[in-house]
């Protein structure tokens, strides 16, 4: 088993670098590995000529699109460690959570800018901010070629969503998330023609490990739209021929709230994985009967004691 997020991306960049890993749900340009792997580069060089360095913290406050999922992966690639926040915060929490997290850089998309460079203030150290749009940026040529990241490199600074107190700080090695890409793909059986419908916020854990960890340990692929959306998702599924997909319960009521889709909209998903909270019994038999898809129900080492 590969060990490090490092070793996933050149794995699957020099078996099929043709291969598609993003697409875009809206029509953009898609990414394969062997572009995924350049643009890793492109992140590191980015970060440095930021005065940003290996082994530091970078923190991201930008919604779904495929380049956060390049800025995320480039900079742990890189062997920084990446500190996704999430956008449904509190001003005192992120606040709390750029000032904690002790980050040296902050990229944010444009409608985050000022937002967060008035939180900054606050703070008492330099901290820098780097704007890029999350569905794309003008990537430099350049590119950096840095030492790999050794196994027990911190990859991962994720907080908790502080409803008992302040946000804790959970870190995630290179090897823990490698080890969890791994253990997602077994479990699931997931082969390089899996596609995954990606309609989770990449600053919760489960879209991070599960839709953007996850195919790189098997090969397979994500779809990314810029969010979730009941009334287009099975339209999304379909278009982009996703073969499982991956939900909270809230997103379950949602859809059974929702239109049914046609036969064709459903006939290529294998399974829909639910996760990150209790699905009450009746949501799951409702889920399957109607719309003819199983539901796996996963549960995280924290999730029960919520």
């Amino acid at each position: 088993m590969r060990s490090t997020v490092h070793a996933l991306v050149a794995h699957q960049a020099s078996l099929q670098p043709d291969a598609i890993y993003a697409v875009d749900c809206d029509g953009g340009p898609s990414l394969n590995y062997g572009t995924l792997a350049q643009r890793c580069r492109q992140v590191a060089a980015l970060l440095l000529a930021q005065g940003s360095v290996p082994g530091d913290t970078v923190s991201l406050v930008m919604p779904n699109g495929l380049a956060t999922l390049q800025w995320l992966l480039g900079a742990i690639q890189g062997g920084w460690c990446v500190n996704p926040v999430n956008l449904l915060s509190q001003a005192d929490q992120m606040r709390y959570v750029l000032d904690h997290s002790d980050c040296s850089l902050v990229i944010v998309s444009p409608d985050w800018e000022a937002p967060v460079r008035a939180l900054l203030q606050d703070i008492p150290r330099n901290i820098g901010v780097l704007v890029s749009e999350p569905d794309h940026h003008d990537w430099l040529e350049a590119e950096a070629d840095l030492p790999v990241p050794l196994p027990e490199a911190m990859a991962l600074l994720m907080y908790t969503s502080g409803t008992t107190g302040q946000p804790k700080g959970v870190m995630l090695t290179q090897a823990n998330l490698a080890a969890n890409a791994a253990a997602i793909s077994a479990e699931h059986a997931l082969r390089a023609h899996d596609r995954v419908l990606a309609v989770l916020p990449l600053y919760h854990i489960n879209a991070f490990a599960v839709t953007m960890l996850a195919p790189l340990s098997h090969g397979g692929s994500l779809a990314m739209p810029p969010r979730f959306s009941a009334a287009r998702f099975w339209e999304q599924a379909s278009q982009s021929a996703c073969t499982w997909i991956n939900v909270v319960p809230t997103m379950i009521s949602y859809l059974l709230e929702g239109a049914a889709p046609t036969p064709a909209q459903t006939q290529g998903l294998r399974f829909c994985r639910s996760a990150s909270a209790a699905l009450p019994p009746e949501h799951l038999r409702a889920f399957e009967q109607r719309f003819g898809i199983g539901i796996i129900e996963t549960m995280g080492l924290t999730d029960p004691t919520r």
